[in-house]
């Protein structure tokens, strides 16, 4: 898995997953300096979300039950996927975190991501599991993916496919303008724990960690931790509902 991680200055693969993009985390630093000035928007049990950054119209981090705060990566290629520059309307979009993962013929993207609506900033959490191309199942079978934060289940169409819109559930804001973005904070991600590199230990010099700032890199398969469930790779499993025709 790779992770598209970047700390807010301070702040902190598992087998299987391809991708753990590292979202930078706050600096602890910087965070107490935050709440001291300016506190977070928080929920009980579902994480927390700074103040929004005018330069950019996102907030500043998010943050999960164990403390953990990412910032927008916006360091560009390799360690992030888009720079400052990129994000605006009406395409831009970046993430705070980004994990990719393969689980049987099953693409799995887990994310918190920021884009534009409506030419409009929004947020939100989204957790997608598609076949990447017609024909990887069969159809008519109903499915059972296991992830990190939970086990779904959906039937393939009659090409054989999942496709990405039929396997994606986007939670947070998605009708901006969205005030303090707090609405995004109701996804799996944020209401428990950041996936992170194994290695990562939020000290930079320890052997294996990830580059300062990060939890993880935009391109190193890499086994991770971080899961609520305890589900260290993605599977899946069919189940035949449907007599090929």
């Amino acid at each position: 898995m790779k992770s598209l991680i970047r700390r807010v200055p301070d702040g902190p693969a598992r087998p299987g997953f391809r991708r753990l993009m590292a979202a930078m985390l706050v600096p602890t630093l910087v965070v107490g300096v935050m709440a001291a000035t300016a506190p977070a928007a928080s929920a009980a049990g579902v994480g927390s979300v700074g103040l929004v950054d005018p330069a950019i119209g996102f907030p500043t981090f998010f943050g999960d039950t164990t403390g953990l705060k990412m910032a927008p990566c916006l360091d560009g290629l390799p360690m992030c996927t888009a720079t400052a520059a990129e994000l605006v309307a009406p395409d831009g979009e970046m993430f705070y975190s980004l994990s990719q993962a393969t689980a049987g013929p099953f693409d799995l993207t887990l994310a918190v991501e920021g884009a534009f609506l409506n030419g409009l900033p929004d947020a939100f959490q989204r957790t997608r599991f598609n076949t990447p191309k017609p024909g990887l199942l069969q159809p008519g079978a109903t499915y059972t993916i296991t992830e990190p934060y939970g086990t779904h289940t959906i039937t393939a169409n009659a090409t054989g496919t999942v496709p990405r819109n039929s396997g994606t559930t986007d939670i947070g804001c998605l009708a901006p303008p969205c005030s303090d973005f707090a609405t995004a904070l109701r996804g799996p991600i944020t209401s428990s724990s950041f996936l992170t590199w194994d290695t990562y230990t939020g000290n930079p010099g320890t052997p294996g960690v990830p580059p300062a700032g990060y939890v993880g890199d935009n391109a190193t398969p890499h086994k991770v931790v971080g899961s609520p469930t305890g589900n260290t790779s993605s599977r899946s499993t069919a189940r035949t509902s449907a007599a090929p025709g």
